[in-house]
């Protein structure tokens, strides 16, 4: 017998306990944006409206830098396509590189991959995560590949 493609979701939603329409903010990619100073991370969200989106500050693997996003987005539409968050890269010591440097940082620092995620919430005030990989790959255009790893309901507001 074969299984409807409702039947399909309901099993999916029902593992992963998300609600059935939520918003899917991913990573689209890592590098300059037209338009825009400075590098960073270029984020999607092909779902439903979410809102207060951010990207909480991340340590580079085992660096003392810090890859920090400053930009808050109030909303986040399907129809806005790509929405540009400019990268800092902050170190207790020396000076703050602009978020271009960071794959000479993984490079000197010999990081291959790091965890980032990006926090945000739906219509319904539910707060969500959606994890992902930022790693070095020499071949893609500035050295930078992003993936989408996992979305997940976290409990309460992220600080």
């Amino acid at each position: 017998m074969a299984i409807s493609e409702r039947e399909k979701e309901i099993a999916r939603l029902q593992t992963t306990g998300l609600p059935p329409f939520p918003p899917r903010v991913a990573p689209h990619g890592y590098g300059r944006s037209p338009g825009q100073n400075g590098c960073g991370l270029i984020v999607t969200n092909p779902g439903y409206p979410a809102f207060n989106v951010r990207i909480p500050p991340v340590t580079i693997g085992s660096s003392l830098y810090r890859l920090v996003f400053p930009r808050e987005v109030t909303q986040l539409l399907d129809r806005d396509h790509k929405c540009f968050f400019a990268a800092w890269l902050e170190h207790p010591t020396l000076p703050g590189l602009d978020g271009c440097h960071l794959f000479d940082v993984m490079r000197t620092d010999n990081i291959d991959a790091f965890n980032v995620a990006i926090v945000y919430q739906d219509g319904e005030f539910r707060w969500y995560q959606s994890g992902c990989v930022i790693e070095r790959d020499v071949e893609v255009a500035g050295g930078i590949r992003v993936r989408f790893v996992t979305q997940e309901l976290i409990p309460q507001t992220p600080t």
